[in-house]
């Protein structure tokens, strides 16, 4: 069992960094933990990397500058340092890993100087030597300095027949290839998609911002009661809140299949840089024997005693040693490769399958959520009953808002309502009142303009 913690701050300012406890019982009844920042991870997977070549490691997640570090960013890392953790445990090869061990259990002390002793280049010419060798051999097979080669000699082109190791990784490398820039496509599309239901529910709090501060003014008016603005707020905001997580998930899962995508290219690269060193190895014996490369594979050890490379002396006893070595190596790695692809193949059905249905379950679960929030605010916006409007409470709330001009527009208002007649009518009225009692009276509704 392994467990990474929440992340705590340890320092201030620029010295200030995040640590992650992590509690591991793989090695015994007790359980340990360590403190471990975000750079000890990559040491981790740095030396994997070494000491397990061809195997296809765990992606972590990727290096953020220190001020983007927020509650969430930090949660989404604790996540991704746990499923690295959990993957490199599940693995036969790099559960065994010095590394691993000592990752787990060392102390901080001890964890600095391991890392700051590999950062030790040891031997730097035969670093160069080889980097050297395999960057000439690779530059060599490239189809187009083979024609120019062959154009400048006069020599014909022949094409070099490949194993049926070299077919098959050729196969599968083309394939992974191809399933990386569709993953890639997949990736953009879906964090397209992201934003932009992220830009629909900010517009979705910003209709409830809007219709939150329309009730607040006609929240004292009281036949504006059975209006419904709570039933309409609360519809808008699931939405915002749905639209907010429904590829959120999602694009999380695009992009951890992505990396992994990565990992498999970075296991083939090894794959190749292992063959590189061979072929180069078998080119320095064949330049000591004058054969071909092809012939110096085949008998390595029948080389004469020494010669002279263009890096230096060396004994043919070492250069058949080197060549054998090096054969072993890629044969290893080759093979590893070739299985850890396969296996990659077939969990990657299963991991797609899962990854689509929880996407599944998620628009499952909130378009019930969104049902349920319908039935329950339906009825209430069905509702056709209202309150009856008091004589005098139409004017309290917008007199106190209108100029002079509305308020006293606002007045006659109310005053029609108390007397409930138009203003004609009463101006009327009140002419009568000042002609003599004998004076015909006057119809109320007589020459009234509209």
């Amino acid at each position: 069992m392994i467990y990474v913690g929440d992340a705590g701050r340890v320092g201030d300012g620029v010295n200030g960094h995040h640590v992650y406890p992590v509690r591991c019982s793989l090695f015994g009844p007790s359980i340990t933990e360590v403190d471990r920042r975000y750079s000890d991870f990559a040491w981790l997977h740095a030396q994997l990397a070494k000491t397990c070549p061809g195997c296809i490691l765990p992606p972590i997640p990727g290096k953020v500058v220190g001020i983007l570090h927020s509650r969430e960013f930090l949660e989404a890392r604790r996540i991704g340092l746990q499923k690295f953790l959990t993957n490199v445990a599940a693995h036969e090869v790099l559960m065994h890993a010095p590394s691993f061990r000592q990752f787990l259990q060392a102390s901080t002390v001890d964890l600095s100087a391991l890392k700051a002793k590999a950062k030790v280049v040891n031997d730097p010419k035969q670093a160069l030597t080889n980097w050297f060798g395999k960057a000439v051999q690779k530059f060599s097979e490239h189809d187009k300095v083979q024609s120019l080669a062959a154009r400048a000699t006069g020599r014909d082109v022949v094409a070099k027949p490949k194993s049926d190791q070299d077919l098959a990784f050729d196969q599968i490398a083309g394939y992974v290839t191809m399933l990386d820039g569709h993953a890639k496509t997949l990736q953009q599309k879906v964090l397209a998609a992201y934003r932009a239901n992220r830009a629909t529910s900010a517009a979705y709090c910003d209709v409830i911002e809007a219709t939150s501060e329309l009730a607040e003014l006609e929240s004292s008016l009281p036949e504006m009661k059975s209006v419904g603005f709570q039933s309409v707020m609360e519809i808008v905001d699931i939405r915002a809140k749905h639209l907010d997580s429904d590829w959120a998930m999602l694009t999380d899962a695009v992009d951890d299949f992505s990396r992994w995508i990565t990992s498999v290219q970075a296991a083939l690269a090894t794959r190749e840089d292992r063959r590189f060193a061979y072929q180069a190895q078998l080119a320095a014996a064949a330049k000591l024997s004058g054969e071909s490369p092809e012939a110096a594979s085949e008998s390595p050890d029948k080389q004469r005693s020494s010669f002279s490379s263009f890096l230096g002396q060396s004994s043919a006893s070492h250069v058949n040693a080197a060549v054998q070595v090096a054969k072993a190596d890629f044969e290893a790695v080759h093979e590893r490769v070739m299985s850890e692809v396969l296996k990659f193949r077939e969990e990657k059905a299963s991991v797609l399958k899962v990854m689509f249905l929880q996407f599944a379950s998620l628009q499952l679960d909130n378009a019930t959520e969104f049902s349920e929030t319908l039935h329950r605010v339906v009825p209430k916006l069905k509702d056709t009953s209202t309150a009856p409007v008091a004589a005098g409470h139409v004017s309290s709330v917008y007199l106190s808002t209108a100029n002079d001009q509305q308020s006293s527009q606002y007045q006659d208002f109310e005053d029609v309502i108390q007397s409930n007649q138009t203003p004609a009518t009463k101006t009327h009225k009140n002419s009568s009142h000042s002609l003599d009692d004998n004076a015909l009276p006057v119809t109320p509704y007589a020459d009234v303009s509209l």
